[in-house]
């Protein structure tokens, strides 16, 4: 794919000073080789695949109950290698007032949040690493960047705030993962993260 000068979008929300550091959290995962990279979709996951440039950039306001809600079991949308993109998978979305309730390091050292709504709908969202080189082929390269930049300065305190989430819809493989959504809907890539108010703490 050409180089392309960076997508932007518009995303409403405000932003809150940082009120409370303290930390029982803390990012988790067994992966330590630091390498990055996988295989199932992979171009989907760092959007450097064909449909890419075709994904709106206006992100749409919705839930983690409607994200998991999606019938992903027709032919257009269940899970399949080869299959293109389905039509809900070329949207970015915005998801507000989320919990994170858990980061993982995935062994293709993408940060695994799961996210949840606080009514008991949860799903995964993800960050690949930029560092990767597919990732870095990616008009969306710097979303990458900034999303990881703030994980990371939330990683001792995320359960202490609620976020709002944005990014682009993805159907992964079953495969066991935490925190999973029914319909295995996924938002990946992760493209911005805001940090919304200070909650009490949540006990997991």
């Amino acid at each position: 794919m050409a180089t392309k000068d960076p997508k932007k979008f518009i995303i409403g929300g405000a932003l809150y000073t940082l009120l409370f550091v303290a930390g029982s959290e803390q990012i988790g995962g067994k992966d330590t080789d630091n390498k990055c990279g996988g295989e199932e979709r992979w171009t989907y996951k760092v959007l450097e695949d064909n449909e890419a440039n075709n994904i709106s950039e206006t992100p749409s306001l919705t839930t983690i109950k409607d994200l998991t809600s999606i019938n992903t079991k027709t032919k257009d949308a269940a899970y399949s290698e080869g299959r293109p993109r389905a039509d809900f998978e070329k949207k970015v979305y915005t998801i507000k007032h989320c919990f994170i309730t858990k980061v993982l390091r995935e062994n293709d050292n993408d940060l695994h949040l799961v996210i949840e709504d606080g009514a008991g709908n949860t799903m995964i969202a993800e960050i690949p690493d930029p560092q990767c080189p597919d990732a870095k082929k990616s008009i969306w390269i710097e979303y990458f960047n900034d999303a990881r930049a703030t994980m990371f300065q939330y990683r001792s305190n995320f359960r202490h705030y609620m976020f709002t989430v944005t990014g682009v819809a993805f159907v992964d493989r079953s495969h066991g993962q935490t925190g999973k959504a029914p319909n295995n809907v996924e938002i990946h890539p992760i493209l911005e993260i805001k940090k919304e108010k200070k909650i009490n703490p949540i006990q997991q």
